[in-house]
């Protein structure tokens, strides 16, 4: 996202930042108490690189869907798609598995 479009509405001075010093672009931001992962600013300052895990809800007008599956050739082993694994509206053992469409 345009970074003149972001702002923090509270917590900001809770926002830790790593730039790794060979990375041209990367960064990440994170949260001094608890390490969540953050939205954070590029190298470039072009663009804000928000998680999909900070978001409460979808912004209006953004269409939230994946596209792609990154470095897809180093996933770790025992992963699995998510259409193949049972869903809870809960808690397993509080709620009855769900099945998901193919």
């Amino acid at each position: 996202m345009p970074p003149e479009q972001f702002r923090w509405t509270q917590g900001e001075e809770m926002v830790g930042r790593y730039e790794p010093a060979d990375a041209k672009h990367f960064a990440t931001c994170f949260c001094k108490h608890c390490g969540s992962h953050l939205p954070w600013l590029a190298q470039t300052g072009k663009a804000m690189v928000i998680p999909a895990g900070t978001l409460d809800q979808i912004p209006p007008s953004f269409e939230l869907v994946p596209e792609q599956n990154l470095f897809w050739d180093s996933r770790a082993t025992w992963y699995q798609f998510p259409h193949r694994l049972n869903a809870y509206p809960t808690l397993p053992g509080k709620s009855i598995a769900c099945k998901l469409a193919p």
